[in-house]
């Protein structure tokens, strides 16, 4: 019924062209002294239920008031906009509403906001409510994309029949927020949104895709804590052939800090016999990356090698204790003008690369995947912005 009073509505307007419009919140100003409260927002419609109504005099009524607001010259731009918005949202949201239950995205999926009225609240006000719903019939699906690309620029080929513009694309994807103390970074509510075969998980974990574990990586992600430690560096067996080789790490105020790369390429320069490194280096990564199993490390020579050795481990260690299925990594970087507060994605934004745990040495190897330097006092460093043009030929695409 909605539609159709919007059809008689837009008819109304074209038989009035000449129209001198007036606000109707100046109307309502000039008819009760100007003190009017403002007209509610439309997201607060999401938790009304929309009754059928069959009372056909009612609705007939309602347009003929429309008509005659507009040929008496009483309707703005501002009005048609929310009086159209009104209308799609009291169609749509509930469409919206239950797809996104379908996603196990719920009022209670986060705990800073309400991630339905949020998802919703991005459609409505650009005015795209109704053509989400469109979208929905038969969205895409994740694992019909390929290993790596730009991630808005794929979803809004195929959004664009439906009139969805890429800026909404992005602000689904930028949607966050907390749950249960944890961070919900971005793109995990955007890809449950918009893949038919994604939805947010009920227990540990980021994202299921058909049932298995994908985890999202967004820029400047850990896998794992933020800032942990090594307990007593200086009392293992790497940290103690750094202070018999008098071999000192960075003073900070958080205590010496040894980048491990570093000073095992400088213990073998030093003229540390290889036994002892392979039992050092061995100790290091079975306290830090005891899930990794990458073995031992193959040079102590080779800067460059060292460090892809470290950070395998890194990756494998929170891929294996996690039991992640399926990664997938996107360039979230943003930037903010002086003084302001809103967050303008990089030119980069988007970016992604998809893969398995199967994956990581050989994508770590060609440098597609990376980290920050590990160090004595940072063993989960952030990983790295995903490098699409690096991912090796022969890596068949994950499954």
């Amino acid at each position: 019924m909605d539609s159709k009073i919007t059809d008689i509505y837009m008819k109304m307007l074209e038989e009035a062209p000449q129209m001198k419009y007036k606000s109707l919140q100046q109307v309502y100003d000039e008819s009760v002294g100007g003190n009017v409260p403002p007209r509610r927002n439309l997201n607060i419609l999401l938790g009304e239920e929309v009754e059928e109504t069959s009372n056909k005099d009612a609705v007939k009524d309602l347009v003929t008031k429309l008509v005659s607001i507009g040929k008496s010259g009483y309707l703005a731009a501002d009005d048609i906009l929310y009086l159209n918005q009104y209308l799609d949202a009291r169609s749509s949201v509930p469409v919206i509403k239950k797809y996104l239950y379908s996603k196990n995205i719920t009022e209670a999926t986060l705990t800073d906001k309400n991630a339905i009225e949020g998802i919703a609240n991005i459609l409505q006000t650009n005015g795209v409510a109704g053509n989400f719903v469109d979208y929905i019939k038969s969205p895409l699906k994740f694992t019909s994309m390929s290993r790596s690309g730009n991630l808005i620029d794929i979803i809004s080929g195929d959004l664009e029949q439906y009139d969805i513009p890429k800026s909404v694309i992005v602000e689904l994807m930028q949607f966050e927020g907390t749950e249960g103390g944890r961070g919900v970074g971005q793109c995990e509510l955007g890809l449950a949104t918009l893949f038919k075969d994604v939805s947010d998980r009920d227990d540990h974990g980021d994202l299921s895709l058909n049932g298995e574990y994908l985890e999202v990586k967004g820029s400047k992600a850990r896998l794992g804590g933020r800032d942990v430690a090594v307990a007593g560096f200086e009392q293992t067996k790497l940290g103690q052939l750094a202070v018999n080789r008098e071999f000192e790490g960075s003073p900070t105020k958080g205590g010496l800090k040894y980048n491990i790369a570093e000073t095992i390429v400088n213990l073998k320069r030093l003229g540390t016999e290889d036994g002892a490194l392979k039992d050092a280096v061995d100790e290091f990564v079975k306290n830090n990356y005891s899930d990794a199993n990458c073995g031992s490390c193959p040079t102590f020579s080779d800067l460059k090698r060292v460090r892809i050795y470290l950070e395998t481990c890194y990756y494998m260690n929170y891929a294996i204790k996690e039991k992640v299925a399926h990664f997938i990594f996107v360039n979230t970087g943003t930037s903010k003008k002086v003084g302001s507060e809103v967050k303008t994605p990089t030119a980069n934004f988007g970016q992604y690369i998809i893969f398995k745990a199967g994956d990581i040495p050989a994508y770590i190897n060609s440098r597609s995947l990376s980290c920050s330097t590990i160090t004595s006092l940072n063993v989960y460093p952030s990983v790295g912005a995903p490098k699409i043009g690096n991912i090796p030929d022969e890596q068949a695409p994950s499954d």
